[in-house]
């Protein structure tokens, strides 16, 4: 090999060092008309994903300064059908009024970025001007019931009970993440993450908006997640977190306040798009959040199998296949006879749980990253991977949001549920 032909191999390998190589399962590719949509999956080495999974490699160093992609796994959204009716199987929606062209009328897209989670390097972000969106034409229209906030007695919306002998309650998921990140040496706010410096957080000036319907994908990524920190630094979201300061200890938040931080995130996601609370109101909501967890109880164990047998087999309401059925989303329309529910409610006086419109996502992230950032980084996934579509768009619209966590090791499976009103995504 001459001088010259050396040369060309170091800038070959200069060129491929960032690249990733992506593994994909052909038998995990099933005709769009099957009752699952097929899961595409992305997940850290090394952990014990479930069977039939696409995987992208990634950079297990949590240390990692520049670690903006940990491969975090993401699985089609999950539309309830037992909340709403099942959509035309060639349509891809986040409500079963609209259709994906309906709901998100945005013009033809340039290409967005070959890898989830790298961050795109897009033309210049126009700034349009915030304008309020009429009231929805059909709003959905499912009541909920009483939603009772976190008091002494009942300290989260997560549940603090299950009924799985030997299973944790949703607050002790929670809990678990907490103490895993410590063990790690970080803190759960911005500055206590020490592979995040602090240049790479942008801060926002509380007037400029993006218009999530006359952007691209790839402008809507750097306006919002801007370069360096992508996903883990969404614009503006350092100075948020002290202004707030929504935990009383950043080593130790309690289950409560992650879920208002949570929230914040959410709405702090939200006006950047130009919306606020008084268009596109979002809440915690009580029976969200336990139907997020009887959802993973039912995905999780076997134990409701002898009270509720009957149902397919990794179906939406099950049974599954435990702990990891094929179908990430097994178990998504399950929900628990008032009898059964008696021991989640609290107050003791809560109205049941009912079925009611609404939507899920499911995705999994890495244990120990921080709960300043842990939800934020699922939303820059979506975002940038789905667009204001599919996953994203309950992020942008929906009322009601409830969560459910399953901490197995180094990684955490999110399922994320929505209900309540579905206000317009474009302004």
């Amino acid at each position: 090999m001459n001088s010259t032909d050396r040369k060309r191999l170091r800038d070959f390998r200069a060129i491929c060092r960032p690249c990733k190589r992506i593994l994909v399962d052909p038998v995990n590719e099933v005709d769009e008309t099957t009752e699952d949509p097929p899961s595409t999956v992305v997940s850290d080495p090394p952990n014990t994903d479930p069977p039939n999974t696409t995987v992208t490699q990634s950079n297990p160093d949590p240390t990692d300064p520049n670690k903006i992609d940990t491969g975090d796994r993401f699985d089609d959204k999950f539309v309830d059908p037992n909340d709403v009716p099942t959509p035309p199987p060639t349509t891809f929606v986040e409500d079963p009024k609209l259709t994906l062209t309906e709901q998100f009328p945005f013009p033809q897209q340039t290409p967005g970025p070959t890898f989830l989670g790298e961050t795109p390097q897009p033309p210049t972000v126009t700034t349009p001007p915030i304008i309020v969106p009429p009231p929805p034409d059909d709003p959905d229209p499912t009541t909920q019931p009483p939603n009772p906030p976190p008091t002494t007695a009942c300290p989260s919306f997560h549940p603090t009970h299950t009924s799985v002998p030997g299973g944790k309650s949703q607050s002790q998921q929670v809990q678990d993440q907490t103490n895993f990140v410590n063990s790690k040496g970080f803190r759960h706010d911005p500055d206590g993450i020490p592979w995040i410096p602090r240049s790479s957080w942008v801060p926002w000036d509380g007037v400029t908006t993006i218009n999530p319907c006359t952007s691209t994908k790839a402008q809507l990524m750097a306006f919002i997640f801007p370069p360096p920190g992508g996903v883990n630094t969404m614009r503006g979201i350092r100075e948020r977190f002290y202004e707030v300061n929504p935990y009383a200890d950043n080593r130790n938040p309690t289950v409560a306040e992650i879920e208002n931080w949570n929230i914040e995130m959410i709405r702090h996601f939200r006006k950047l798009l130009g919306f606020n609370q008084t268009t596109h109101p979002v809440s915690n909501h009580k029976c969200t959040y336990l139907r997020a967890a009887w959802s993973e109880e039912r995905a999780r164990s076997n134990y409701w199998s002898g009270t509720y047998p009957t149902g397919v087999l990794d179906g939406n309401t099950g049974p599954c296949t435990v702990p990891f059925s094929s179908n990430a989303h097994c178990g998504g329309g399950f929900i628990l006879n008032p009898s059964d529910q008696t021991p989640y409610l609290c107050p003791a006086n809560m109205a049941a749980c009912t079925a009611t419109g609404g939507a899920e996502g499911v995705a999994n992230v890495n244990s120990d990253i921080p709960w300043v950032i842990k939800l934020q980084r699922i939303m820059g996934q979506w975002l940038n991977s789905d667009g204001i579509g599919s996953h994203t768009g309950p992020f942008i619209g929906r009322e009601y949001f409830g969560s459910a966590w399953y901490m197995n090791g180094g990684n955490t499976t999110f399922r994320g549920k929505w209900s309540g009103t579905l206000n317009p995504t474009c302004p």
